[in-house]
């Protein structure tokens, strides 16, 4: 999908309000995107960076056209007006040297209209990494826009909560959900509470067999039997899939 815009749904008025108020010069340099995971705030953050980049548009408020050069690389996550710190490894910190990266690459020559610094699962930073990071927070380079993406903020240190300007996200309801993911079963729409990485991660499971086997798990349970045979041992010897089927 290169035109992002196509799968903002809710955030789409999320969306404008940031298009009027950069056209109006008032955009903030730095915004911390907050709400639970997996509901659409990277992509927001990226349908931002496509739609002030995009080379075809005649009128700011117009929607970016997917076709260009700009759009299409942004859509790939292969653009250079836009680095993405994260960590490297899910539960992981951000370091110093991932922060230091970022800002080496502020310091080279802007290719872009705009560029766009985006810090995922920000409360990850390490206290290294943030501390490095608050000068350019506060005075970011001219035509580049950080944008921080938590889903705790209140694990954000201070002084960068304090250099940034909340926007604050909501989940999508089961009917904007189903339009995103129609070949989804109900009770993953349901189960997801409005989170799309959530469904995504729920369908995974399906797919491995584990739902089914947290069923089974439930029966023997309610029959008094032991929980666990033979053929789960293989299953549940991985820590990671035994967390899975405990949440399924």
């Amino acid at each position: 999908m290169a035109k992002l815009q196509e799968g903002l749904l809710r955030h789409r008025p999320i969306l404008s309000k940031l298009l009027q108020d950069f056209a109006s010069d008032r955009l903030p340099s730095c915004l911390l995107f907050t709400g639970p995971s997996g509901i659409g705030k990277r992509l927001t953050a990226y349908t931002l960076a496509q739609e002030l980049n995009c080379v075809t548009k005649l009128n700011l408020l117009d929607e970016a056209c997917g076709q260009c050069g700009h759009c299409v690389r942004i859509a790939k996550k292969q653009s250079e007006a836009i680095f993405e710190l994260a960590p490297e490894q899910t539960g992981h910190p951000i370091k110093i040297d991932q922060a230091r990266a970022a800002i080496a690459w502020l310091d080279l020559q802007k290719l872009a209209k705009t560029r766009f610094l985006i810090i995922d699962q920000a409360e990850q930073l390490n206290l290294a990494a943030a501390n490095s990071l608050l000068k350019t927070l506060e005075e970011p380079p001219a035509h580049t826009y950080i944008i921080l993406i938590a889903s705790f903020p209140r694990r954000l240190l201070p002084t960068i909560r304090s250099r940034s300007v909340q926007v604050i996200f909501s989940g999508l309801n089961p009917i904007e959900l189903r339009k995103l993911l129609p070949d989804y079963p109900n009770w993953i729409i349901e189960a997801s509470f409005g989170q799309m990485g959530r469904a995504q991660q729920l369908w995974q499971w399906q797919q491995a067999g584990l739902r089914d086997l947290a069923i089974n798990w439930i029966r023997r349970w309610l029959k008094g039997l032991q929980l666990i045979d033979e053929n789960d041992r293989n299953i549940i010897g991985e820590r990671e899939s035994l967390g899975q089927l405990l949440q399924l």
